[in-house]
């Protein structure tokens, strides 16, 4: 009797065990090679309608001995950073990866109209738990996403070479984003 509740166990945690081998379906989970790893995203105001901007880095690209970071920055508009967001996504057709973003710049526009709902949506649909900087550009964040660097700067954070030439490319002073949306509610509350 006591073989045949032994074996009755064996015979049904055996039959567990082919229902949990392995999936084919991959629907809940997003593939790695399905994501970008973005770098920087920036967002700015026009007629009305976010605007945000993502950097990432496509790997290297060889050119006779000389190697340069092959970086492609994506826009996307709509009337809410969600929908920019979205707009974004469809235009490359993978995920985003937010875990790696160095900095979100915030272009004239949006610090002037509302950079603490700008910062809120970022944290909402992009990266929860963000460590990114925030920065605010003076003109337009996408066009401070243009800039690219080459291989001689690898050894550098990409980020501490933007901030180095603050000064020429019109940057205000960064701070972490949870200090930024918390003055950005001060600021609002003064007003």
């Amino acid at each position: 009797m006591k073989n045949k509740k032994n074996l009755f166990i064996i015979s049904l945690c055996l039959l567990f065990l082919t229902t949990l081998t392995g999936c084919e379906a991959h629907t809940p989970f997003v593939r790695i090679e399905e994501r970008i790893m973005v770098q920087l995203v920036g967002i700015d105001i026009e007629d009305g309608d976010y605007v945000i901007s993502v950097q990432f880095s496509m790997g290297k690209t060889s050119d006779g001995g000389k190697t340069e970071n092959d970086l492609k920055t994506i826009t996307g508009t709509g009337a809410n950073m969600y929908s920019a967001l979205r707009d974004a996504r469809a235009s490359v057709g993978k995920d985003f990866f937010f875990s790696h973003n160095q900095a979100l710049f915030l272009g004239e526009d949006v610090i002037k109209n509302n950079a603490a709902e700008a910062i809120e949506g970022y944290l909402n649909y992009c990266d929860n738990y963000s460590l990114a900087l925030v920065a605010g550009v003076y003109g337009k964040a996408e066009a401070l996403l243009s800039l690219t660097y080459k291989d001689e700067y690898t050894g550098k954070n990409k980020l501490r070479l933007i901030l180095e030439n603050a000064s020429d490319i019109g940057i205000y002073p960064v701070y972490s984003i949870y200090e930024v949306l918390i003055d950005a509610y001060s600021e609002a509350v003064r007003i």
